[in-house]
């Protein structure tokens, strides 16, 4: 276990699934929570096998001594999911008016209408997630974006508070939603530009099919065509004798429809039916392209490369569950220097400066979350840009806020320009592969011979040790290999693929994390950390309910109904006379008022009993009424619901609250004009005032006069190193 939080303090009076993601990221660092359930107890130990799990590392009290463990707290978490009822909220307000130098993080499900039941579907409805994958149908995400994403927001904004605590002395109220936490993983295909060109259009389409083929023996591969020659290399291969362009490499296409955007299925299918799923992908590793098989959720778990990373946790009465996904190697450094530098500028992270050298998603993304709340970013560019390759949106989405300078690392004037930029940052950030770093000479040993309190953060594929380490990784093969695409493909079905990169997404999260409490850590204790991430860890991080039961079982993690519409019949997605609506019946009572509402015969005596039959009937009453009938109907019964929004991107971004939440932002792009988005900051602060305007995604170079001008290089010098090619 890491003890990087060790002297963090924290009462947890928060439920549901976020909240118990957020006590396990705190006590998998070190830090002591203290846990003080719900009179009658927490009803969310029924919903979620691996709920007392996830929150087991934490001290249990009762509610009676709840003031004299807030006196004595850095943190405090309230709020959560909801569930009839119970009755279990606190005033943030006044908690802060009592204990002015607590952090107080709120749980809650919607940033506007707060009234509305916090559960991950109903959100999903509301928003509009569940029509963000197929055309003729909503379907429920199996992976709880929303909680997930307001877990990581949490952990974000705490941290960040706890560092902008050690200037000012005062904690704060950070306010998150499961709502502003689906922004993390859905804003680049939630988001438009004034000038929009074709690349900055370019994202996969509903309905899309990535590289999932079921293979002779009836199991499926996924793999990705993301290198060069990946085509040709995939032909090779299979044995396919068409002769192609030496420089494709399969970049995705609409004029191939949905079914073949990513390659051309019609050809590729055949000789895939032919091989067996381990030989395949064995040899399309063998030729450098990334392939892992579709596995069930938990198969994963016995991979040696899962085994070497040490990414479990087993508990002490036999159970396993995820362990924690971030890895820290810390060291004591001199004192001199531990504080933030002075600024003037807003944010409780004003006065942190990142050097990151991350390309794609995973690892940029980290960084711009931390943009987003007063970092300064500094974005280094390999001479040739790869925004063709990322697609303009992730671009957009993984940058924003920063500034860019192109350096020649290769060269020897460009390590030493890249070398001061890092003596004069707190944080140096990549995602390369293993060993590059070291390579090209930023690795945190080199580093810290320049600046000795750096704190770096490396984002790999598969983690730095064990078989696969020095593979590179890609998003949509860790869905397959950890159990996602099984599960929201639905029983009996063929996986599906997700098209959003929310692995990537949430990877550069948990780096976001990662740094803020390395940063905490060199403020508190004068510490220099290495800190790691890695797509797998992040990807079977997003499915921590799994639990692994002393006579192993797994449970917690279910696949779809078949109808993917939901994992049991009293919470799930019901068509209308007039579209969809989303059903959460939660607890014995509800889901027995939701049965005499609608006169299912035979009634299920308790909320187990609900099975196939009981959801046929339901959606047969369901189907004759209107949306608004139906909705109307079960609010009246007390039945929680809502409308599944098909125009869930339009709906938010004509709505002048969500303007006003900062839901729906924007930002002045040089190509693009005025760009609007989902993607604002993923948390609110009652006393630090926002960044002011946001900037978009620099262009390519766009700051490299401004940047060594910073660093004291000479002006004659910077226009000689502009006509040599060492910057761009």
């Amino acid at each position: 276990m890491s003890s990087i939080a060790a002297d963090v303090k924290v009462v947890d009076l928060a439920v549901g699934l976020s909240a118990a993601v957020i006590v396990k990221s705190l006590t998998d660092n070190g830090a002591q929570v203290t846990r003080i359930a719900p009179p009658g107890g927490d009803p969310f130990a029924t919903v979620y096998p691996a709920y007392e799990a996830l929150k087991g590392g934490a001290r249990s009290l009762s509610a009676e001594v709840i003031d004299a463990q807030l006196a004595d707290a850095d943190v405090c978490l309230i709020g959560g999911e909801d569930h009839p009822g119970l009755s279990w909220r606190f005033d943030a307000e006044a908690l802060q008016a009592k204990f002015p130098r607590l952090v107080i993080v709120q749980l809650s499900g919607y940033a506007l209408d707060p009234s509305r039941p916090a559960v991950d579907l109903l959100v999903q409805a509301r928003t509009g997630l569940v029509h963000e994958q197929l055309n003729d149908q909503p379907v429920q995400f199996a992976v709880a974006l929303p909680s997930y994403g307001a877990a990581l927001s949490g952990l974000i904004g705490l941290w960040a508070a706890l560092i902008e605590r050690e200037r000012s002395g005062l904690g704060q109220i950070v306010r998150t939603s499961m709502q502003r936490g689906l922004a993390l993983f859905w804003s680049q295909i939630w988001m438009e530009a004034e000038r929009a060109d074709a690349l900055f259009d370019k994202l996969p389409p509903k309905d899309v099919q990535h590289l999932i083929f079921e293979c002779a023996d009836g199991d499926y591969i996924h793999f990705v065509l993301g290198v060069p020659n990946a085509l040709a290399k995939l032909y090779a291969v299979l044995g396919i004798d068409i002769a192609v362009d030496p420089n494709e490499r399969g970049i995705p296409t609409l004029a191939r429809g949905p079914q073949s955007y990513f390659a051309d299925r019609s050809i590729i299918e055949p000789f895939i039916k032919r091989r067996q799923r381990a030989e395949l992908v064995a040899a399309l590793n063998e030729a450098g392209l990334a392939a892992e098989p579709v596995l069930m959720p938990g198969e994963a778990w016995s991979l040696p490369q899962v085994q070497a990373s040490g990414l479990l946790s087993q508990r002490e009465d036999g159970s396993t569950l995820m362990g924690n996904p971030l890895r820290f190697e810390q060291v004591s450094t001199p004192s001199a220097g531990a504080e933030l530098s002075p600024s003037n500028a807003a944010g409780a992270l004003a006065g942190l400066r990142i050097v990151d050298f991350g390309n794609f998603i995973a690892g940029p993304y980290a960084s711009k979350l931390l943009a987003d709340l007063g970092a300064d970013v500094i974005r280094v560019e390999p001479p040739t840009s790869l925004a063709a390759l990322t697609g303009m949106r992730n671009t957009v989405v993984a940058n924003r806020g920063k500034r860019s300078i192109v350096i020649d690392m290769k060269s020897a004037e460009g390590l030493e320009l890249a070398h001061r930029l890092c003596a004069s940052a707190d944080v140096s950030t990549h995602n390369f592969r293993l060993g590059v770093d070291a390579r090209l000479g930023i690795d945190p040993a080199s580093l810290r011979r320049i600046r000795a309190n750096i704190v770096t953060l490396a984002t790999t594929g598969y983690g730095s040790i064990g078989p696969k380490a020095k593979d590179a990784g890609w998003d949509m093969v860790m869905q397959a290999l950890c159990g996602h695409e099984a599960r929201a493909g639905g029983k009996n079905n063929r996986p599906m693929w997700y098209r959003s990169a929310y692995v990537d997404f949430a990877t550069g999260a948990l780096g976001a994390i990662a740094i803020l409490m390395a940063v905490y850590s060199r403020l508190r204790h004068h510490t220099a950390t290495a800190a790691e991430n890695s797509l797998l860890g992040t990807s079977l991080f997003l499915m921590s309910e799994l639990l692994l039961t002393p006579d192993r079982q797994f449970v917690g993690a279910p696949l779809l109904n078949s109808q993917r519409t939901g994992f049991h019949p009293t919470e799930q997605l019901y068509r209308t006379r007039d579209g969809w609506i989303a059903i959460a019946a939660r607890g014995e009572t509800m889901s027995a008022t939701l049965a005499r509402t609608f006169e299912l015969q035979p009634a299920p005596a308790t909320r187990a009993e609900w099975n196939e039959h009981s959801a046929a009937q339901l959606a047969d009453r369901l189907s004759s009424l209107s949306s608004a009938e139906a909705v109307a109907r079960l609010e009246s019964a007390g039945v929680w619901v809502e409308r599944c929004n098909p125009a869930s991107w339009q709906t938010l971004r004509d709505d002048p609250r969500a303007r006003a939440a900062g839901l729906v932002v924007e930002a002045q792009d040089s190509a693009y004009g005025r760009v609007l988005s989902t993607f604002g900051p993923v948390v609110t602060f009652s006393r630090s005032r926002a960044p002011g305007a946001l900037r978009s995604s620099p262009a390519h170079g766009e700051h490299s006069r401004e940047i060594l001008a910073e660093l004291g290089v000479a002006a004659e010098q910077i226009e000689s190193l502009l006509a040599n090619g060492t910057v761009r």
